[in-house]
């Protein structure tokens, strides 16, 4: 029987998600908060200060 349109869709993720788990398995999380003007007055600094207490909060080590 032939693969459907499915069965390769499934196949596909399957593949990606494998190499995804092998080739950053030991790599580090990085969160990027823009400082643009525009991103400055919709409240980036604040965005980013939240960030930093919760991942110190949590003793991550592994965020950037």
């Amino acid at each position: 029987m032939a693969a459907t349109v499915l069965d390769r869709y499934r196949q596909l993720v399957d593949a990606a998600s494998n190499r995804l788990s092998e080739t950053v398995r030991d790599a580090n999380v990085r969160i990027q908060v823009g400082s643009a003007t525009c991103e400055n007055a919709a409240g980036a600094a604040d965005v980013l200060n939240e960030f930093r207490k919760h991942i110190r909060a949590a003793g991550r080590d592994d965020v950037l």
